[in-house]
């Protein structure tokens, strides 16, 4: 999704829901300096390992980022949103990137969606599954997914990838 034109790539990148850091060397090579966030503890640890000058980490709930308004040109946010339990922590978190983001800004956003359901996830209902652990997941399909991130003042760009 984008916000306007691009920005210059010296500014601030926001990897939210970073988990192990798998983006962080990415961004840190395009010479972004880099926040990495996450609400696990455990996950920012294992981010650590990327641990370089212009790279900060910082243990934060995607709904409440410490940020100010346009704080990052370029917000990663993958493998994250199919992970909050319920459609108003999913809304808060899309309001809040959108918040973060600089005008010209892109997020990055890669989510599970409801429009391939494994056969294991049980249908709580109002877009809520169960997996066989116990793991609560918030599954859209595409076209609503679409709506709400137009609704949150961003537009969608790009081809979605689907992978199975």
């Amino acid at each position: 999704a984008r916000h306007r034109a691009p920005t210059p790539r010296t500014s601030l990148a926001l990897d939210a829901g970073c988990g192990a850091g798998r983006n962080l060397p990415a961004l840190l090579a395009a010479g972004y300096r880099v926040l990495a966030a996450d609400l696990h503890p455990g996950m920012l640890d294992q981010a650590r390992r990327h641990t370089q000058p212009g790279l900060a980490l910082i243990q934060t709930d995607l709904a409440r980022l410490p940020l100010r308004d346009q704080a990052a040109s370029v917000i990663v946010c993958h493998g994250v949103l199919h992970n909050l339990p319920d459609h108003t922590l999913l809304a808060a978190a899309l309001h809040e990137l959108r918040r973060v983001l600089a005008p010209g800004g892109v997020l990055s956003l890669n989510t599970f969606t409801a429009d391939y359901l494994d056969p294991c996830l049980q249908d709580l209902g109002a877009d809520i599954y169960r997996l066989p652990n116990g793991q609560h997941m918030t599954l859209l399909d595409s076209g609503r997914l679409r709506e709400l991130l137009r609704h949150t003042g961003l537009s969608v760009q790009g081809t979605p990838a689907q992978y199975l």
